[in-house]
């Protein structure tokens, strides 16, 4: 594993180009007064005060909203789409390669998602985390946390990369994926088929199995 520490020169200079030049972004180490200079003079950064200001009034998402976009998060939260537009959008398709309007917010900030249904203000729930003491802790993380405990040599391994700014692998991310697909290979239950197109997917409740169709294969089921 390759890790950047959060200390390091390549986390703490993160720059957006926006609209015709480079913008670096606030971080450590970088001096409060030239930080707060470019937050207040860089169009980039345009919605971020105003937002912030009535984001604790903003009204609480609707109780039958099981979802929504990161754009849509953004706007109703802050009250503009400066932010989700100049900001978020730059970060997340450098990420995901996708659309703010499109990505998930319950799946890519989960805890975002969790600190409003739960304290009904991003800034409330922050103060919290923050001044207060508390520590909300996303399910994931929790997961990989008991997994490290009762394993107690990926601890050390764990603790860095939880330091990390940044870590991927020798090979790249495809690692992931690579490593993936070895251990299917291994499974007696899992046949692999590559270069088809899945044309339909569904759910057999009698038999608690995926049905997958493909191209040569009407229907299959997955266990």
């Amino acid at each position: 594993m390759i890790i950047t520490p959060k200390d390091s020169i390549a986390a703490k200079c993160r720059f957006l180009y926006y609209p015709d030049h480079l913008v670096r972004m606030p971080g450590p180490g970088q001096g409060f007064l030239n930080s707060l200079w470019r937050l207040f003079t860089e169009p980039i950064f345009e919605g971020i005060f105003t937002g912030l200001a009535v984001e604790p009034d903003r009204p609480r998402r609707s109780s039958d909203l099981e979802d929504e976009s990161v754009g849509s998060f953004l706007e109703r939260r802050l009250g503009n789409t400066h932010v989700g537009d100049n900001l978020a959008s730059a970060i997340l398709h450098g990420v995901y390669a996708g659309d703010i309007y499109q990505l998930s917010i319950k799946s890519l900030q989960p805890m975002a998602w969790h600190i409003e249904g739960r304290y009904g203000s991003l800034f409330t729930g922050m103060k919290r985390l923050l001044f207060e003491g508390v520590r909300d802790m996303d399910y994931r993380d929790t997961v990989l946390l008991s997994y490290m405990l009762r394993n107690p040599s990926d601890l050390a391994g764990g603790r860095e990369a939880l330091d990390a700014s940044v870590y991927s692998f020798k090979q790249g991310i495809g690692a992931l994926s690579d490593a993936l697909v070895a251990v299917l290979k291994t499974n007696p239950k899992v046949l692999l088929k590559t270069g088809e197109e899945v044309n339909k997917l569904s759910f057999d409740g009698e038999s608690n199995n995926v049905k997958v169709g493909t191209e040569t294969r009407h229907m299959q089921c997955i266990h």
